[in-house]
């Protein structure tokens, strides 16, 4: 399946119109897609069946972006852009930790400290976390976009890795796909994993 050009913030206002089978009937209003938070993701995502993503990205760049913003570095630029805390200006915020852009009532789950977790990226988890939904994704039932989720591609990277960024340098988005890939189980032609 192709990734989805749409940004996060994008993903708030999609209308994610299930079909019948996963649903139990028709939908007669559209649903408002709000962040589950970390900890939905990691149940499933550090397993054997689903793979070790949430690992990867503990290990990675993203689970640090908030903390980033304490730093020295961080600190000197922002005093030379008249910003007195990163860590609470929405400037920095916006790319440094999960749905800044989303009203507070959609990212109850969403804690800051954590930086860039899954749905920075993937979009609000609400209706796509529920294995059903999951499973008919993966099986190609149901499109990604239509359920909120987004395969990242580098339109979602450049949503924050872009010339806006105080600390921009050239983004070379194979070269940093390869540092945060998190793939999937391979699966056999049975849909097992191998």
């Amino acid at each position: 399946m192709k990734g989805s050009a749409l940004r996060p913030a994008a993903a708030l206002v999609l209308a994610a119109a299930l079909t019948a089978s996963l649903a139990g009937g028709t939908m007669t209003e559209e649903p408002v897609l709000h962040y589950v938070g970390l900890a939905q993701c990691k149940m499933c995502h550090q397993s054997d069946t689903y793979g070790d993503q949430y690992n990867i990205w503990r290990k990675g760049p993203h689970a640090r972006a908030y903390d980033t913003l304490a730093g020295f570095k961080a600190l000197g630029k922002a005093a030379e852009l008249g910003i007195r805390d990163p860590q609470a200006d929405g400037r920095c915020l916006r790319c440094h930790v999960t749905g800044w852009e989303a009203p507070d009532s959609l990212k109850t789950a969403v804690k800051n400290a954590n930086g860039v977790t899954c749905e920075a990226c993937h979009g609000p988890g609400s209706i796509y976390y529920r294995p059903a939904v999951k499973r008919a994704v993966c099986a190609g039932r149901t499109e990604p976009h239509s359920v909120g989720l987004i395969l990242s591609d580098e339109a979602v990277c450049r949503h924050c890795h872009n010339e806006a960024n105080p600390f921009h340098e050239p983004f070379d988005f194979q070269k940093y796909k390869g540092r945060i890939c998190h793939p999937l189980p391979e699966k056999d032609e049975d849909g097992d994993e191998d």
